[in-house]
C-alpha cells in the first residue's frame, strides 16, 4: 500500500466569540460578498484591524509634532496685539482667502510679497517674550496716560 505524501495541516486555534445579531449579519454579508467563510472573514478583519493599529502607532510621533507646532503657533499669536494681527500677517506675506476668511502662509500661496506697507509698519509687531502686550500691562509710571 502506498503512503500518502500529503502534509496534514496543523490544527488551527479556535476562538469562540459572541457578537450582536447585527454584527453577525454584517460579517455574514461581507464573507458572502468576498467568497470566504465567516471564520476566514473574521480572521481577515482582525488582521486588518491590527495592521491599521500599527500604522496609527507609527503616525503618533507626527501627530505629537503637529500638536507641538500648533501650541507654539498659538503662543506666538497670543503675543501679537489682536488689533494688529492682520497687519502682522500681511507683513509676513500671508494671504487671506476672501471666500473663507482663512489665512495662508507664503509657503502655501507662493506669491511674492506685496510691498505695500510703509517702512515703519513693516517693523516686527510681535513684542519680545515677557514684554508687556499692551499699555495696561505696563506699570503705572511707564504708561502714556496723564
Amino acid at each position: 500500500m502506498k503512503k500518502s505524501t500529503r502534509k496534514v495541516p496543523e490544527p488551527t486555534p479556535v476562538i469562540a466569540v459572541r457578537v450582536p445579531a447585527l454584527l453577525h449579519l454584517r460579517i455574514q454579508a461581507a464573507a458572502a460578498q468576498a467568497g470566504r467563510s465567516m471564520a476566514q472573514e473574521m480572521a481577515r478583519l482582525l488582521e486588518e484591524g491590527f495592521t491599521r493599529q500599527q500604522e496609527l502607532a507609527k503616525r503618533e510621533p507626527i501627530l505629537d509634532e503637529a500638536r507641538r507646532l500648533l501650541h507654539e503657533a498659538s503662543e506666538h499669536a497670543r503675543r501679537i496685539p489682536s488689533d494688529r494681527l492682520e497687519l502682522e500677517l500681511r507683513r509676513q506675506n500671508w494671504r487671506r482667502d476672501a471666500a473663507t476668511g482663512a489665512w495662508f502662509p507664503p509657503e502655501v500661496h507662493k506669491l511674492p510679497p506685496n510691498e505695500f506697507l510703509p517702512p515703519a509698519a513693516a517693523e516686527p509687531l510681535i513684542p519680545a517674550a515677557g514684554a508687556p502686550r499692551n499699555d495696561e500691562d505696563k506699570p503705572k509710571q511707564e504708561r502714556n496716560t496723564p
